[in-house]
């Protein structure tokens, strides 16, 4: 599901997006998705944060990614000024 929202210009997808979006997909309990969601955060191939009042899973590689270029573009914006 993550990947696939990355080829959608993505870097992340809401928790509740893509814990119904997989229940479609997989045809399984929502438990279990959010389950998996939780072991998944425990091994720290995603990530979860809070944008406005929405939580958002992300791949922790593009998360990492995504924090980064936020970084030097803040950087930059303070050069300019």
């Amino acid at each position: 599901m993550l990947r696939e929202a990355t080829s959608d210009d993505h870097c992340g997808l809401p928790e509740e997006a893509l814990i119904q979006n997989a229940q479609k997909l997989l045809e399984i309990s929502r438990e279990l998705i959010i389950t998996a969601i939780e072991k998944e955060l425990e091994k720290e191939s995603i990530t979860k944060d809070i944008i406005g009042d929405t939580q958002v899973v992300f791949l922790t590689a593009y998360y990492i990614y995504e924090k980064n270029i936020a970084k030097m573009l803040l950087g930059i914006i303070l050069i300019l000024m």
